[in-house]
């Protein structure tokens, strides 16, 4: 996939979210757009046309336009009209020149959770348009982070259809592992215990979850743990020792010390930021 390449990177340009009228229309052959647009529908009923296909639109369709190549026109039905976020951007290098990717992602595909998938859009949305003089550098920075993750989302759902046999099996394990982790982070002290589930050795379902997923158990699980740990230092009252048991943690040093690497503040700092950092 293109994202797993050093030296590519995207550039985003404009970003906002549609919430189109009943007279709506959309024809990119007539507007002078030279970029790339992910296209994700929210809600509503409608038509794209591409040069090869017509899709009815449903929510969770979502397209990744390249404007320079192709022409596409969008209808909607007036009565069910769409919600749609989109994302301008532009591939770049090292440099930051524009560059036209050798594999460039598929135009289509229907993302599988919705709200998963839109609240990374809304991510990369509130820190694009959150715009200061004090802060547009690190705004900036921010929203591409959260659209590497889109990206990585998207290929991560792409390549599942792509799996048949034995590893659509493999990939059917690795979700319903996910899942578990996301309802209760604290289910899995370690990869053992997630390996034994399937009766797997730790070495053999490390490599098949990094291969479906793109990163190893742990720190799918790491990860998982310290967004969950946001989430609650900004919307519970629970103390962070709490948190901490409740994401399966028994000291609560060794917490607090993951939380700071990742995050780049103790969890008691972000918790009285004024503006914390999704």
């Amino acid at each position: 996939m293109i994202l797993t390449k050093k030296n590519l990177h995207t550039k985003i340009n404009r970003v906002g979210k549609i919430f189109c009228t009943p007279d709506w229309q959309w024809d990119t052959g007539k507007h002078n757009n030279q970029d790339f647009d992910l296209w994700n529908v929210l809600q509503g009923h409608g038509q794209m046309k591409t040069p090869k296909k017509e899709y009815n639109l449903l929510p969770g369709d979502c397209f990744l336009l390249d404007l320079k190549q192709e022409q596409y026109i969008g209808t909607h039905d007036p009565d069910n009209p769409l919600i749609v976020i989109y994302i301008h951007f532009d591939f770049i290098d090292n440099e930051s020149n524009i560059i036209k990717p050798k594999n460039p992602p598929k135009l289509y595909r229907r993302i599988k959770d919705i709200s998963f998938f839109e609240s990374l859009l809304n991510r990369v949305l509130k820190f694009q348009n959150d715009i200061s003089d004090i802060n547009t550098t690190e705004n900036i920075q921010h929203a591409e982070e959260w659209f590497n993750m889109v990206l990585l989302e998207i290929h991560h759902q792409d390549k599942q259809k792509q799996y048949s046999g034995l590893m659509k099996k493999y990939s059917h394990y690795v979700n319903r592992i996910c899942n578990e982790i996301i309802k209760n982070p604290a289910k899995f002290q370690n990869v053992e215990m997630m390996a034994k589930q399937f009766s797997y050795s730790i070495d053999h379902f490390t490599r098949i979850f990094k291969k479906i997923r793109g990163i190893t158990p742990y720190e799918f699980l790491l990860q998982t743990r310290i967004d969950t740990a946001k989430t609650l230092l900004r919307t519970s009252d629970h103390d962070i020792s709490r948190i901490a048991e409740l994401l399966g943690y028994s000291d609560l040093a060794h917490f607090s010390k993951q939380f700071n690497a990742r995050v780049g503040m103790p969890p008691s700092t972000y918790r009285k930021a004024d503006q914390p950092y999704f």
